[in-house]
């Protein structure tokens, strides 16, 4: 008897179900990060003391750190029992977790641990993506459904960023209205996964889809002896820890290229770009039948973009020198890296600072000068909160160094490190504006192809490993890709990201080693079958 195989339209409305809770779990990762500033100031107001690690940027961390945990008994859960109970577990965690910090927004160890309960439910949400997709999608397909799945995660932050910002104030406004509105949308959408997730049709998609995979440890086994997906997993662990270290340091890295402003545009870029690369790519890849010249493609185009972050600033032609003349006595005074026309500086004791900077151009010394620091409070028993752009004044007003505040907020008592943008006193602003636009430019590409090769390399993996459960080799590239985000991110904030040009560099050589070793991967079998099979039934018609 021919076995018979079904293309349901209901498929289309699990995955935006799917998309949807993506979406609210990506918001809720970075409900706080957004307004970092202004709810640091919410909860102290309230008599939150923070510490190292119990603080408002910590509740962003919490989720990769607990992924790295939970990823693999997530994917073990889906695998062993169904993808139905996988998100169900997920999706209960979360509305549990977003109900906490919504009802109870103004207790920030309540929010704390409603956050710890989202990060353990996102891996069975995240894990779940090509699962779902095998499941309910036919080979045809399956490349632009993990497109528009990952493309929520995206579509997810892009929101949080520009949602939050406005609904808060600067001390901390609506604070509680927005994390409440925030918890009942992730709650719905929550309920709403739980009342019409199912695990299967009830007739497969495609044969494939039928064939029993296998257990979860004898599926890891054979994904570790399979050559390709070795190479996949190489590949995330450079590429996506890449992206995800450039992506929080994005601000810093307008430093380094001597970009006074810090006006978010190199991250926003980098996210427009992946939702846009997120539906082309994987569309075209299922189109094309073809899955390796789509990821030799994204690897070469993060080369272009990483290149372009890491090599425009020497656009600049100028040289820069900076020493410390004078500081209060007992200060432990921080410089950045200096060859940018933009320095940063972190005093931690009031006072007058000295710095000479010395210009140079084709070894010619242009200007040679003294700049002042004055680091103190502007009234006792208060600081400023907030960047300090300071330009260079002469050396017979050493008191009036010229300093001005952004988005500052003064709160009485309490004592604040501040991180100073120190203005080089010659700079071209012709190639200032050419290395910002150039710095634009590659952020645009490094999303546009990584996280386009996102969603098409899980695709691969889970064809390549084929009967391996897809939520194991999905899990597995976004845990490396976890891993090396974490450790690239610590590295380039070393000594008030001391080392973050060195790490830009190290990022240029990785991304070669990265493009040469994706021209070793061999072809999909399992597109390629599905290319014959359509070639044989085109002749036969």
């Amino acid at each position: 008897m021919e076995k018979q195989y079904r293309v349901y339209n209901y498929r289309w409305f699990l995955l935006a179900v799917f998309m949807f809770l993506n979406i609210v779990i990506q918001i809720q990762w970075l409900s706080h990060a957004m307004v970092a500033r202004p709810a640091t100031i919410f909860f102290e107001s309230r008599g939150v003391t923070f510490t190292s690690f119990y603080n408002i940027d910590t509740l962003a961390i919490l989720y990769m750190l607990v992924y790295i945990v939970v990823c693999l008994p997530a994917s073990y859960i889906i695998d062993r029992f169904n993808l139905r109970i996988g998100i169900g577990i997920g999706a209960v965690l979360s509305a549990v977790g977003a109900l906490m910090k919504g009802f109870f927004a103004a207790s920030f160890p309540v929010v704390f641990w409603g956050q710890v309960l989202l990060s353990v439910g996102q891996p069975f949400i995240l894990n779940a993506a090509t699962t779902l997709v095998v499941r309910w999608f036919p080979m045809k397909e399956r490349g632009t459904a993990v497109g528009l799945a990952s493309l929520a995660q995206y579509l997810g932050i892009i929101l949080a960023a520009l949602v939050t910002p406005m609904a808060v104030g600067s001390a901390g406004e609506g604070m509680e209205a927005v994390q409440l509105a925030y918890g009942l949308i992730t709650a719905a959408a929550c309920l709403l996964s739980l009342l019409t997730m199912k695990n299967a049709p009830a007739l497969p998609p495609d044969a494939n889809a039928e064939v029993e995979r296998f257990s979860f440890f004898k599926g890891m086994g054979h994904m570790f002896r399979n050559r390709d997906m070795l190479l996949v997993i190489f590949l995330f662990l450079i590429g996506l820890g890449i992206f995800n270290a450039v992506s929080s340091m994005a601000d810093a890295i307008n430093a380094y290229l001597g970009i006074e402003d810090s006006d978010g545009l190199v991250a926003a870029l980098m996210l427009v770009g992946g939702v846009i690369g997120a539906v082309i790519l994987p569309i075209l890849s299922d189109k094309m039948r073809k899955r390796k010249i789509f990821v030799v493609v994204c690897m070469f185009g993060m080369l272009a973009g990483v290149f372009g972050l890491t090599f425009s600033r020497y656009l600049n032609p100028y040289e820069y020198e900076w020493s410390v003349l004078s500081k209060p006595e007992g200060s432990e005074l921080t410089l950045s890296d200096p060859a940018s026309g933009i320095q940063m500086i972190s005093p931690d004791t009031d006072g007058v600072y000295a710095f000479d900077v010395k210009v140079t151009r084709n070894n010619s010394i242009k200007e040679d000068k003294t700049v002042y620091l004055l680091a103190a409070a502007e009234d006792p028993g208060t600081v400023a909160f907030g960047d300090v752009i300071l330009t260079s004044r002469s050396a017979a007003s050493p008191q009036e160094p010229g300093y001005t505040f952004s988005q500052t907020s003064l709160v009485e008592g309490k004592r604040y490190p501040t991180k100073v943008y120190i203005e080089s006193p010659k700079t071209d602003d012709t190639v200032v504006s050419l290395i910002y636009m150039l710095a634009l430019l590659s952020s645009f590409v490094l999303g546009f192809f990584v996280m386009s090769a996102g969603p098409i390399g899980f695709q691969y993996a889970a064809e390549v490993t084929f009967p391996t459960p897809e939520s194991s080799s999905q899990g597995i590239l976004l845990l490396s890709g976890q891993i090396t985000g974490i450790v690239f991110t610590q590295l380039m904030s070393i000594q008030q990201n001391a080392y973050l040009g060195t790490m830009m560099m190290i990022y240029s050589a990785l991304s070669v080693i990265a493009f040469v070793t994706v021209l070793f991967l061999h072809e999909s079998p399992m597109i390629v079958t599905e290319d014959d099979k359509i070639r044989n039934a085109e002749k036969q018609a």
